[in-house]
């Protein structure tokens, strides 16, 4: 059981004052040690070694467990937001330091897979809301403690909290109150661990593998790199094998894989056609389908080129273009081992045609077009293979006067390389 301790420690607080003096610099964000000045009706006034004092709504205060302000002379942890507010204080956050400092706290528990106090503050759908010393965490309905009639009998009191889910880029934190022997034996495993277990029983598409005491499943998608029909065509009954957990969701049931203890034979053949991301070759149209055109670049491992890639100017993208046996030549962008995929461009294994476009004309250079299509911002001119310009209809030299088909002087306005455009007119800039 772990209780959450935020206080900086005096010799700290000391040394990183001054820092902070010697620095113009301060960088918002970080955990800084204050010490309680004077109080008013709204405000906690704080010393932070600066040369403005910091003040702290009131408020902030709530989030502690007795939800008592902190006397005058007490050391306490802030977050700096700011060094100088609409007030010229230093801009301050109590509420924001617990939580920063009780994250890192807390994601060290977890992966120890030990427990922590909190207290069930409110009610919400699916569950309640958990306060660990300022961290919200979402208990779900499932992971009640057993014989819990009314959920207001949670409110208020501090219990043992089991983490089982956290994911600090999405603020998720996921705990159970519960007191079964499936979390206690559940809290020896963690995600990303290789263990040894026994296939118990195999269903339509998994098996079931005794870990010691906890089941873990294994879905036939995870049993091997090459697609197999049965479970029983990579695991017996009976048979010890060595898996990793992949996952341990809320539910407390452990996803396990084996293929990932296997070598992909997809990526070893990769390799051994000495394929790269960034290696320019030729391949062979295999399929045209409705997101991509499969093509194969060596036997045995094919490669999809999306419709994004086909073209640089977006009027010309498409797979209309593309017949089965068309030799490409194409870029490799992605290798994705996970999903035994290889992404290729064919845009990409040339030249980009507006920069090319931008390396041969300046802005202000006079050029031919010819007007191809008309569309909200204006005309579409093409002004070279798969080139294109747009006149807008802004320029009053062409608005109403021009038509598909005709074909005139333009001269070159803008140039965008990196957004694809090239923006023309009647006028000269």
């Amino acid at each position: 059981m772990s209780f959450l301790n935020f206080e900086i420690e005096q010799e700290s607080r000391d040394e990183f004052s001054k820092l902070l003096e010697q620095s113009g610099n301060i960088k918002k964000g970080v955990l800084m040690s204050a010490v309680v000045t004077r109080k008013d009706e709204h405000y906690v006034f704080v010393d932070v070694g600066l040369k403005s004092v910091g003040r702290i709504p009131k408020e902030e205060f709530s989030i502690s467990t007795d939800a008592v302000l902190p006397e005058i002379g007490e050391n306490i942890t802030v977050l700096l937001e700011a060094l100088e507010d609409k007030n010229g204080d230093v801009l301050l956050s109590y509420t924001k330091a617990i939580r920063e400092a009780g994250w890192g706290q807390l994601e060290e528990i977890f992966h120890k897979r030990q427990t922590v106090i909190g207290t069930v503050v409110r009610k919400v759908q699916g569950g309640c809301i958990v306060n660990i010393s300022g961290v919200s965490a979402f208990l779900p309905k499932s992971h009640f403690p057993m014989n819990t009639k009314d959920v207001k009998e949670l409110f208020g009191k501090q219990n043992q909290c089991f983490i089982i889910k956290m994911d600090r880029a999405k603020s998720n934190i996921v705990v159970s109150l519960k007191n079964s022997s499936e979390n206690e034996e559940t809290a020896n495993f963690a995600e990303g661990q290789i263990v040894k277990g026994t296939v118990k029983s195999i269903a339509d598409n998994v098996a079931f593998i005794d870990l010691g005491g906890v089941t873990g499943r294994l879905h036939i998608s995870e049993m091997s790199w090459n697609k197999i029909k049965d479970p029983s065509e990579a695991v017996k009954i009976g048979e010890t094998i060595e898996v990793k957990i992949m996952s341990m969701p809320h539910n407390n049931r452990i996803s396990l894989s084996l293929r990932e203890l296997l070598e992909n034979p997809w990526s070893s053949n990769v390799k051994s056609a000495n394929l790269e991301v960034d290696k320019v070759l030729e391949v062979e149209v295999k399929s045209i389908e409705e997101k991509g055109v499969m093509v194969e670049i060596v036997s045995g491992i094919e490669g999809r080129l999306k419709l994004a890639d086909t073209a640089w100017m977006k009027r010309y993208q498409g797979f209309e273009k593309f017949k089965k046996g068309d030799k490409l030549t194409v870029k490799i962008m992605e290798i994705d081992e996970k999903k035994n995929r290889i992404n290729v461009s064919l845009k990409h294994a040339g030249k980009n045609s507006v920069e090319e476009f931008a390396q041969k004309h300046n802005v202000g250079d006079e050029i031919d077009a010819e007007i191809i299509k008309i569309s909200d911002l204006g005309y579409v001119a093409k002004i070279g293979e798969q080139l294109d310009g747009i006149i807008p209809k802004t320029d009053a030299y062409v608005s109403g006067t021009l038509k598909i088909g005709s074909q005139l002087k333009v001269f070159v306005w803008n140039i965008s390389v990196d957004n694809g455009h090239i923006v023309l007119g009647v006028k000269k800039p």
